[in-house]
């Protein structure tokens, strides 16, 4: 939830992950930002394709519980 919070106090429009928990998708998408799949790719890779829209959105949030 914090990393979240920071995430919006700094102006992102976009979050690029492996997964992410109920929270703080809940806390991002309240707050309009877009969240896409990395799929294992290296960042700079991840950056290029969501220029590109080649990047799948998340659209709901993993299981609760899986990471802890």
């Amino acid at each position: 939830m914090k990393a979240a919070q920071s995430v919006i106090n700094k102006g992102v429009e976009a979050v690029i992950t492996g997964n992410i928990g109920p929270n703080a998708y809940q806390v991002l998408r309240k707050a309009g930002i877009r969240i896409f799949k990395a799929g294992g790719k290296k960042v700079r890779e991840a950056i290029e394709d969501l220029k590109n829209n080649e990047l799948e959105e998340i659209t709901s949030p993993g299981p609760r519980g899986m990471f802890k």
